[in-house]
């Protein structure tokens, strides 16, 4: 009787499901959605409805799980780990029914050389002699670490971590500028500069004036940096890229309420608005409005890329403030146990 009485069936499941969605557990989630389904389907449950409702929770669960490892992968790809790379997107494909996250993890792994006898390399062209080339041919190569990858293949990595469709805009550029984005990322800044001014006289665009920008920033040239960013944001006033850099020159530049203007508007139009909320809560936390910097940290525990950032942040504010208790619950809920 007890037994009957005490028996797990799907709601408890679903119900269980739910916690764990609504608490960002996503793989729990998947978990307990499927036993509820497995469930339903032993009790024969007729409600079509209900049924479609738990599918459809499954697949959100993984489709978020799939994003968690889209993002993994190219962090590691990034990291020169293409092993673990190779890992998180196979797990993509497995959990993810979305379509853009499988067509990232499928794009990733087409230009991936570990584990595959065709490693991609560049042949030579006279276009571009310090890149040795854009296009591709395929040679045998079983041992293959990103310091050997084509000029090709590591700019393509190089500019998947942008946001939004800017990658697609980077990878349409032409060799020219992959040479230039290159040369800058690898510290040749003169011949980067020289290539990017090149391109931005034959037709202005607002990644070549940011690409500019960067350099002139990376020497200590905060007024040419400006201008070169103003005159972005005149060509394209949706480059989240060029508002964040303005945000963060204001700062370094000891201009707050001028960062506080940007950061306010990237919030407001949605560019990259937890990274701005979060160099928000930074700006005034220097201009001293300690409980101003409070509320944007705390306002981004709800998100789960920045809530380990945020908690990071609000810990020693709210110990300084005399909030332990706070400051302790954030410590165990979100930095206990992370390296």
């Amino acid at each position: 009787m007890f037994g009957r009485f005490f028996k797990r069936d799907y709601r408890y499941y679903i119900s269980e499901g739910e916690k764990y969605l609504a608490a960002e557990h996503y793989a729990d989630a998947r978990t307990a959605f499927n036993e509820a389904l497995a469930k339903m389907g032993g009790e024969t449950v007729d409600n079509a409805a209900l049924i479609a409702d738990v599918k459809s929770k499954i697949a959100l669960a993984g489709n978020r799980l799939g994003f968690v490892n889209l993002a993994e992968a190219e962090h590691a790809i990034q990291s020169g780990n293409m092993v673990k790379a190779h890992e998180h997107i196979q797990l993509v494909m497995h959990l993810a029914e979305d379509v853009t996250a499988r067509e990232k993890a499928e794009i990733l792994l087409q230009h991936m050389t570990v584990n595959s006898p065709a490693a991609i390399v560049a042949e030579t062209s006279p276009g571009c002699a310090s890149c040795n080339g854009i296009s591709h041919k395929t040679v045998e190569n079983s041992d293959v670490s990103e310091e050997h990858l084509s000029p090709a293949d590591r700019f393509f990595l190089a500019v998947q971590t942008l946001p939004g469709e800017l990658h697609q805009r980077y990878m349409v550029l032409g060799e020219k500028f992959a040479c230039a984005y290159l040369s800058a990322h690898g510290e040749n800044d003169d011949s980067a500069l020289s290539l990017f001014q090149e391109l931005n006289e034959a037709g202005e665009n607002d990644i070549y004036h940011y690409e500019i920008s960067l350099i002139h920033y990376r020497q200590g040239d905060l007024a040419r940096c400006e201008l070169h960013l103003q005159r972005a944001l005149e060509l394209n006033g949706t480059n989240p890229l060029c508002w964040l850099a303005l945000a963060q020159l204001y700062v370094d530049a000891g201009r707050f309420q001028e960062a506080l203007g940007v950061l306010d508007h990237m919030v407001l139009e949605g560019f990259l608005s937890d990274q701005a909320r979060t160099l928000q809560g930074d700006v005034y936390q220097s201009m001293g409005a300690v409980d101003r910097s409070i509320d944007c940290y705390t306002e981004l525990l709800a998100s789960p890329g920045t809530a380990r950032i945020a908690a990071e942040r609000l810990v020693p504010l709210l110990e300084s403030q005399g909030r332990s208790d706070e400051a302790e619950f954030l410590f165990k809920k979100y930095l206990k146990g992370c390296c």
